[in-house]
């Protein structure tokens, strides 16, 4: 995957970083799929897993986080302007959109 590539999925998935080395297209269908659960699902769904598994989806969880939090990330037009400004801005994200 290339540096460009990588960019592009982790801002598809609106993640700091892919915690999975190397995902091919599956791994990133399970990082989609689990991002559409609710966050209530997802809690489930966690402490239904193994310790290993757990951690996983936990620093998933911390990327996207991250992500959406960003201190490092460079000044525009932010998902909450663009929820609170429909008219100005248009449309806002919504997750089920292919890119």
């Amino acid at each position: 995957m290339t540096r460009d590539e990588y960019d592009t999925v982790c801002d598809w998935l609106r993640v700091k970083w892919l915690p999975a080395q190397d995902p091919d297209g599956d791994d990133i269908v399970r990082l989609d799929d689990f991002h559409a659960l609710s966050p209530a699902e997802q809690a489930g769904a966690i402490r239904a897993m193994s310790t290993d598994d757990a951690e996983f989806w936990i620093s998933v969880e911390t990327a996207r986080h991250l992500y959406v939090g960003s201190v490092d990330r460079k000044s525009g037009i932010t998902e909450a302007k663009v929820a609170r400004y429909p008219e100005r801005y248009g449309r806002g994200f919504e997750s089920d959109e292919t890119l």
